[in-house]
């Protein structure tokens, strides 16, 4: 009896480990199908072929796959899509990227870069916002300005 209840114990551990087994089979199988994505994204990135480069990087992240290859993906998505060099890119989507990158995955390597750069884009908004609004400011105070010259002419004549 304790040989059978034994034997039992070790066939249904046994399958639970196979089970185990199997899902780490299949999450590897993502990662892989997730690493030959961002693979060849990076490649296509380094070649300057951004449209490729985007389209890789976006099936990759379409792929399940582990938390340290999603940051490696966003991150180079949001690098693709910064590319001052990339007529196609979008600056909006790379920040989201970054941010979700800090969000998402903050032990992350490139968490405290991607946070630092994120902070550094919402601050050159923000002076910009700032810079447009004073530009406002001083087209308004210069045309006060003219209409008070034509109001001083007028006021001579």
């Amino acid at each position: 009896m304790r040989r059978t209840a034994l034997t039992l114990i070790f066939l249904l551990g046994g399958a639970a480990g196979c089970a185990d087994v199997q899902h780490r089979v299949d999450a590897f199988a993502f990662d892989r199908q997730a690493k030959s994505h961002l693979s060849e994204g990076i490649s296509a990135y380094r070649d300057g072929n951004f449209a490729r480069a985007q389209s890789e990087l976006a099936a990759a992240r379409r792929q399940p796959s582990s938390p340290a290859l999603a940051g490696e993906i966003l991150y180079w998505s949001a690098k693709t899509h910064l590319s001052p060099r990339n007529p196609v890119g979008d600056p909006a989507r790379g920040l989201q990227d970054l941010a979700l990158l800090v969000e998402r995955h903050p032990s992350h390597p490139r968490a405290d870069d991607a946070g630092v750069m994120v902070d550094l884009a919402r601050r050159a908004a923000a002076a910009d916002k700032t810079n447009q609004e004073l530009r406002n400011e001083i087209q308004k105070l210069k045309e006060a300005h003219i209409k008070l010259e034509d109001l001083e002419r007028k006021k001579r004549n």
